[in-house]
């Protein structure tokens, strides 16, 4: 919600997408978790390529705050990055809209209800944050440094040619499975049902009072609908209404501009323990007690070459005189012995 890295806003809506599948495993709408699967590929492949589209003109730049008005420069990035903020909203008539709802349904109908509120505010939340993107990146006046905006152009066409390639399947890929009773119907779920009908019934099924398809649709549209509406009043025209929100909510802002603390909540748990630990097997098992061994058994040899270097004098008659008191002493030894 707070993320100026537009690559990043694009990474974080990859994990609530994946949330959205894993709902539909979750509830048992096998078909629709992996219905969202294949029209996710193409929304969110068009968008990471207009991302990159922006970073080409822009001579990788990624902060949305730094762009504005690039529209006017790269006409066609800009449509298709809007036809993958539609589709990812799940607005009508775009790919996620039937992926989307139909797990959202699902969830409904078979009896999870939180699950199902958790989805659809999460519907609005991504509305918002991916049009957030949108305006502050293509619309408005341009807040490009000169030397970028002197050299910002659109891509080339083997840059723009895929991204109306998936702009169009974004717009018409999830018709395939439209509801029950449209045209064909939801092909899709067709499709699967041979191979997810040896998957057994989710345990704790309990089927909701149905509240109709049609109405949790438009339910969900309208959340969409509310997310982009705020997007526009904070960010699609000039207003300080955003900077004012941020600082009104300090402490929210603060905490979703560090990621909810996820990284130094690992680095406090994973990391700086696994340092510790490897620095103490480095200081001390290994550098004290293995090589302290070792290097032990080392200075063992050399203290008892040391000492026997007093018993090699180098003198012969010396030499002789031991031998002479080690005879005489093996000789007095044989004969207590006989």
């Amino acid at each position: 919600l707070v993320q100026n890295d537009l690559k990043k806003i694009l990474a974080y809506s990859t994990v609530s997408q994946l949330g959205y599948m894993f709902v539909g495993v979750g509830v048992g709408a096998f078909s629709a978790g992996i219905f969202h699967l294949m029209t996710h590929a193409f929304f969110k492949a068009l968008l990471f390529l207009c991302a990159g589209s922006v970073m080409h003109a822009l001579h990788g730049e990624l902060d949305i705050w730094k762009m504005g008005g690039l529209r006017r420069i790269m006409p066609v990035t800009a449509t298709t990055f809007l036809v993958g903020a539609l589709a990812l909203s799940g607005v009508f008539p775009f790919a996620a809209f039937f992926s989307k709802d139909l797990i959202l349904e699902q969830a409904f109908e078979r009896g999870h209800t939180l699950v199902w509120a958790l989805g659809v505010a999460a519907a609005g939340l991504t509305a918002f944050y991916t049009f957030r993107a949108f305006f502050l990146a293509f619309t408005g006046a341009s807040r490009l440094d000169p030397q970028r905006a002197k050299h910002a152009h659109e891509s080339p066409a083997v840059m723009t040619v895929p991204l109306v390639i998936l702009a169009l399947l974004s717009t018409v890929g999830g018709w395939i499975g439209l509801p029950q009773g449209w045209l064909w119907g939801n092909r899709f779920v067709e499709y699967l049902a041979p191979s997810l009908a040896v998957l057994p019934e989710p345990a704790g099924h309990h089927a909701a009072p149905a509240l109709g398809a049609t109405a949790l649709m438009l339910l969900t549209s309208g959340v969409a609908f509310a997310g982009i509406g705020i997007a526009f009043a904070l960010y699609g025209r000039p207003s300080n209404a955003a900077a004012r929100l941020a600082k009104g909510l300090r402490a929210l802002y603060e905490l979703l501009w560090n990621k909810w603390y996820v990284d130094e909540i690992y680095d406090a748990i994973v990391v700086r323990p696994y340092i510790a630990l490897s620095r103490f097997f480095w200081q001390v098992i290994d550098a004290r007690i293995i090589d302290g061994a070792v290097d032990g058994v080392g200075r063992l040899v050399v203290a008892i070459g040391s000492a026997g270097r007093f018993v090699q004098s180098g003198l012969t008659q010396q030499y002789l005189f031991v031998m002479l008191i080690g005879t005489i002493g093996l000789l007095v030894a044989l004969l207590r012995g006989a």
